[in-house]
C-alpha cells in the first residue's frame, strides 16, 4: 500500500514541552530538599499524569501538608515562560514542507488536550499543515492505548498500512504498535533512555532521512 498520511505526536516531538515541565517540578522538589530523578518522571511522558501527582508524592516525602494549588500555579508559571517562547523542534517544519510536496496528509495524535495543542500550533504558525488534531478530548484512553492513533486513521480516512507515526516516547511507540502502524521514534534528551524496541526506525532528528526515502522503508 502507498503511504498517504503522517501522524505526529505533539509534546516532545513538535515542541519541547517536556523538559520545561520536568525542570519546573524538579525545582519545586529541590526547594524542599529533595530531588526528582529524571527516570522517576519520564515514565509518564507520552501518556498523561498531571503536575499534582508529583506534588502529592512530594507531600509524602516531606510528611506534612503542602499548598498544592499554589505550588502547581508556580510550576505552571515557570514552565510556561519557557514553553511560550520555544520554537518548533529542529527538522519539524522541514518534514511538514516535504509532506506537502509529496501530497501527504498530516495529522496530530496527542495525549494532551485540544486547547494546549491547538494554541501552540497556532503560535508556531504551523496549524495549517494538519488536517486533523486528535487529542485527549476525543478519547477515553490515551497512550499507551492505541485509541488516539485509531481515531487519526478514521479521521484521515486511511488504513494502518497507509500511515507513518512519528513519536518521541515509548508510550507513544507502544500505542502505535498496538494500532499496527509503522513507527518512527525520534527520542529527545528527556526520552532517549526509554525503551524503543517496538519502533521500526529510530532517528536522532525527525528529518535525518528525506521523507521520500523514508516512504520506501514502510512495509
Amino acid at each position: 500500500m502507498t503511504v498517504k498520511a503522517l501522524i505526529f505526536d505533539f509534546d516532545g516531538l513538535i515542541l519541547d514541552t517536556e523538559s520545561p515541565i520536568y525542570y519546573a517540578i524538579r525545582d519545586t522538589y529541590q526547594q524542599y530538599g529533595f530531588d526528582l530523578p529524571m527516570e522517576e518522571y519520564t515514565y509518564c511522558i507520552g501518556s498523561y499524569e498531571d503536575n499534582n501527582h508529583f506534588l502529592r508524592k512530594l507531600e509524602e516525602k516531606v510528611q506534612k501538608p503542602l499548598d498544592i494549588e499554589h505550588l502547581g500555579s508556580q510550576i505552571n508559571s515557570n514552565m510556561m515562560q519557557i514553553i511560550n517562547q520555544a520554537p518548533a523542534l529542529p527538522g519539524v517544519i522541514d518534514v511538514l514542507e516535504q509532506a506537502i510536496k509529496l501530497g501527504l496528509q498530516c495529522l496530530v495524535a496527542s495525549s494532551s488536550d485540544l486547547a494546549w495543542v491547538d494554541t501552540h500550533l497556532q503560535r508556531l504558525a504551523i496549524r495549517h499543515y494538519f488536517s486533523h488534531l486528535c487529542t485527549s478530548d476525543d478519547v477515553q484512553r490515551v497512550k499507551p492505548e492505541p485509541d488516539l492513533f485509531l481515531l487519526a486513521l478514521e479521521r484521515g480516512k486511511v488504513s494502518a498500512n497507509e500511515a507513518i507515526i512519528f513519536e518521541d516516547s515509548s508510550n507513544g511507540i507502544v500505542a502505535a504498535y498496538r494500532a499496527g502502524i509503522f513507527r518512527v521514534a525520534v527520542p529527545n534528551p528527556m526520552t532517549k533512555n526509554l525503551d524503543f524496541s517496538k519502533a521500526n526506525l529510530i532517528l536522532e532528528q525527525i528529518n535525518d532521512i528525506p521523507l521520500a526515502e523514508l516512504l520506501t522503508k514502510v512495509i
